[in-house]
């Protein structure tokens, strides 16, 4: 043994004994050096002997080993070191340090699993050994990406397979979770299940990677597409991002919030009184006023939840009937959002957050919050300051929209109804509010820094 650790050497006969045919390996065939470790390494693991199997890529090491040849050599002539390797072309040492960067890649990727699997398995210490396997993974491709060879941790290695310890946290992982949304779902209709559900679906969403054949995992980190979803409503869905503080980039002041709250519980109320006309419909139906109220309120919701409101009807006709209910139900809550009064403040910050939270290739004539602020302007303007608007000057909407990229946007829409330009996507404008917002937040740290250094002079 010329190492510490555990290893074996190959020695391979290109010749074939039947026929004398050549045995080709090389890096791009089936059968190759790298296959022939991982093989090796397996059947290894399945006598209880822990090989490792990693490549010296994988390991940061990137010039290439004395040969034995010269190894021999060198010790037959009694010196103390081989002779150094041939150096590596420009090229060869940029393609090793490609592949090299990929490993970190794939370390990093191992390190996000084996932290979901600590995370949902039984081992939740800090010691335990999948949270020491996230780390090692991690450092490993920490120390990659700086060009450092690894050390690797052999105590890991030695406590057995890692794959095998990580596939036992994802089996656990989704029987917990099955038997989690089954509890959910035999819970009495209530918010409290509707937010519990909202709850599931985040978790399935941050799981996913480690259960991606998990199906009722993919179903519930599945937001719903909101142009089919007859629970979405865009003014409830931005109440509820605005009171989480879902939005990057939106920020509320004391007195916004306040108002905020009001409004969400009066059209919790208007919403209340619509439903309970409909309230043996809904019991019959396995829901309930409150429960509806709950769904509608939310940001958004997943294809797993959706797939249960409907399922848990008991046959074909009552499917049926249940999905007609809920698209007659969502066109009556749109219909009475609609007609509530906004607070011009209010709807300013709505409508920067359907701006950031929109699809990047929308167009801004389909941000509704947009829209509202562009139609009551057009009403309230005077014919003169619609012109000057038009003609690029937004000093008339320097009052009436507080927000420097809404004030943009909106001017651009003017125009465009005009007839003096074409409606643009969403993308650039929502790039330009989170750039002026990441400015406005450098402003007053800047402010910050100044008056509590001129406190201390």
């Amino acid at each position: 043994m010329d190492t510490d650790h555990l290893h074996a050497h190959f020695v391979v006969d290109k010749h074939g004994i039947e026929e004398g045919r050549f045995l080709s390996i090389c890096r791009h065939a089936a059968l190759n050096f790298d296959v022939m470790r991982e093989l090796h390494a397996e059947i290894s693991q399945s006598h209880g002997l822990n090989i490792l199997a990693s490549s010296r890529l994988s390991r940061g090491i990137i010039e290439n080993p004395p040969r034995q040849s010269e190894l021999r050599a060198s010790r037959e002539g009694g010196k103390p070191t081989p002779p150094a390797p041939t150096p590596l072309s420009e090229g060869e040492r940029s393609r090793r340090l490609a592949v090299l960067q990929g490993f970190a890649r794939e370390y990093d990727a191992l390190g996000d699993l084996a932290g979901l699997a600590a995370a949902a398995g039984i081992e939740t210490a800090t010691s335990s050994y999948l949270t020491r396997l996230a780390r090692a993974l991690g450092a490993s491709a920490a120390a990659l990406r700086q060009g450092v060879p690894l050390m690797p941790d052999h105590s890991l290695h030695a406590e057995g397979d890692p794959a095998a310890r990580v596939e036992a946290a994802r089996s656990e992982m989704i029987a917990s979770a099955t038997e989690a949304w089954e509890a959910i779902r035999a819970m009495e209709p209530s918010a409290e299940r509707v937010d519990l559900e909202r709850s599931f679906a985040e978790q399935a969403r941050a799981s996913l990677k480690l259960a991606p054949d998990s199906i009722l995992l993919a179903e519930h980190a599945q937001v719903a597409d909101r142009n089919t979803d007859p629970y979405h409503d865009p003014t409830l869905a931005s109440l509820a991002r605005l009171e989480q503080g879902q939005t990057e980039g939106v920020s509320l002041d004391e007195g916004l919030r306040a108002t905020l709250a009001h409004v969400r519980d009066e059209i919790g109320e208007r919403l209340t009184a619509l439903f309970s006309i409909r309230e043996d419909e809904l019991r019959i139906a396995g829901t309930s006023v409150e429960e509806m109220v709950a769904r509608f309120s939310l940001a958004e919701r997943s294809e797993g939840q959706r797939a249960s409101w409907i399922t848990e009807q008991p046959n074909t006709m009552q499917k049926v009937f249940w999905m007609e209910t809920e698209r007659a139900l969502g066109q009556e809550v749109r219909a009475e959002v609609a007609a509530f009064n906004l607070a011009p403040e209010l709807t300013e910050a709505f409508a920067r957050d359907q701006l950031l939270s929109a699809d990047r290739h929308m167009k801004l004539s389909e941000v509704p919050a947009l829209e509202a602020i562009v139609d009551r302007l057009h009403d309230t303007l005077k014919p003169e300051d619609l012109d000057r608007v038009r003609s690029g000057d937004l000093a008339p909407l320097n009052e009436q929209v507080r927000d420097p990229a809404l004030r943009a946007a909106v001017a651009h829409e003017l125009k465009n109804e005009g007839g003096l330009g074409q409606s643009s996507e969403v993308g650039p404008w929502a790039d330009l509010a989170r750039a002026q917002h990441r400015a406005a937040e450098l402003g007053q740290r800047d402010r910050a820094v100044e008056r509590d250094t001129g406190h201390e002079l």
